[in-house]
């Protein structure tokens, strides 16, 4: 994907600066290797490096998200289970990055948890009591 404000995106060594990133360099030592071809100081590249990795680039998916995206593929998978994992992926980003929490994210929690119980409301079918009633 192309970004016209990213320094990386619009410069020539963007597909070499990729490769390099995708073998785990550090930043600062591809700073080093492309100075010559960017008209910058070195540690403005390698912040510029470093957020064209963090904004511009799929992440990677870890060991238990490739595990869900098979079961997924595989459909050997309930939403609920998904909706959990979710939620839980939510919460680790919360509990990681207490700083980027914002009083927004709470109330659209809160407003999602409403919705959901307006739906069940909605329905109005509580099946659990009917079926007993069939026994």
């Amino acid at each position: 994907m192309f970004h016209a404000a990213c320094r990386i995106c619009i410069s020539d060594e963007k597909e070499a600066i990729e490769t390099r990133l995708s073998q785990k360099v550090q930043y600062r030592t591809i700073a080093i290797e492309f100075i010559n071809d960017f008209d910058c100081d070195p540690h403005l590249l390698e912040q510029s490096i470093g957020n064209h990795a963090k904004k511009h680039l799929p992440k990677e998916l870890t060991k238990e998200e490739q595990v869900l995206l098979e079961r997924v593929r595989k459909d050997e998978v309930s939403i609920d289970e998904i909706q959990r994992f979710v939620r839980a992926k939510a919460v680790e980003n919360m509990l990681m990055n207490p700083h980027r929490l914002k009083l927004n994210d709470v109330f659209r929690m809160e407003n999602l948890l409403l919705r959901k119980e307006k739906m069940k409301q909605k329905r109005g079918w509580d099946y659990e009591a009917l079926f007993s009633k069939i026994k």
